[in-house]
């Protein structure tokens, strides 16, 4: 009885053996298979192909896109170093020193006006300084303390009309020692250096005040308005390489 107990189960357990070795041969064979057999997805290409069909691979890296964009531009004068010369009262254009596209230093005659009003104000002004100059020279107790102070005053009001009309301080001086004939020109001279840009009167012609005359900028430091189309329009930040022909 016990014997046959024993046989039963050597049996059970031989037959266990042989069942599972059986399914991981069955495994075995089939992972062995699929890894002989290629994927349907994949294509492999010779050298001579990917030379024909220009493919060529690289290595993944960060790289830097540039792209250049073209766009029509304009020169225009450095609104931040430009100046505009223009009469400070109606005038009359008698002679000019200065060309178009000429360059010209700070100081330098531009153009000379006339004005009838700055005469008057020339002639307003040498009669202030002669009386305060006799004035000043009389001793305290032969003139008053206000007419003292109101002859400066009227010589110090004249002075700044003649400035405010444009005058050098050179020319103020002058004119206490031109001839009554040259009463009324004055020169508009550069206040800074540059190029002249624009010339738009003639001689002989009548200027109102704070019509442009000339437009003096320095050429070293330009502008140039560039016209982006819509699909253009992008931001662009300083720095950024800019070449203009």
């Amino acid at each position: 009885m016990y014997l046959r107990n024993f046989m039963r189960y050597a049996l059970s357990c031989v037959c266990f053996i042989y069942v599972t070795n059986s399914f991981a041969s069955e495994q075995l064979h089939d992972h062995q298979e699929n890894a002989q057999t290629p994927h349907i997805n994949e294509v492999t290409l010779t050298p001579q192909q990917q030379q024909l069909a220009n493919i060529k691979v690289e290595r993944l890296e960060l790289k830097t896109y540039s792209q250049t964009v073209y766009a029509p531009g304009e020169v225009k004068a450095n609104g931040y170093a430009s100046y505009v010369v223009a009469p400070r009262v109606d005038s009359i254009v008698v002679k000019r020193h200065a060309l178009l596209g000429q360059h010209v230093n700070k100081g330098e005659p531009l153009v000379t006006l006339f004005s009838g009003e700055v005469a008057s104000r020339q002639t307003e002004f040498r009669l202030a300084e002669a009386e305060w100059q006799r004035v000043s020279k009389m001793t305290r107790g032969t003139v008053s303390e206000k007419q003292l102070l109101t002859a400066k005053a009227e010589y110090e009001v004249a002075y700044s009309r003649l400035v405010a009309f444009g005058l050098s301080k050179h020319a103020i001086e002058q004119t206490l020692t031109i001839s009554p004939e040259k009463l009324g020109e004055y020169t508009l001279f550069a206040l800074t250096s540059g190029a002249v840009l624009t010339d738009n009167f003639s001689q002989g012609q009548r200027v109102d005040s704070g019509i442009e005359l000339m437009l003096i900028a320095d050429e070293s430091a330009l502008w140039v308005e560039a016209q982006l189309s819509s699909n253009q329009d992008r931001t662009i930040a300083n720095g950024l390489l800019q070449r203009c022909r």
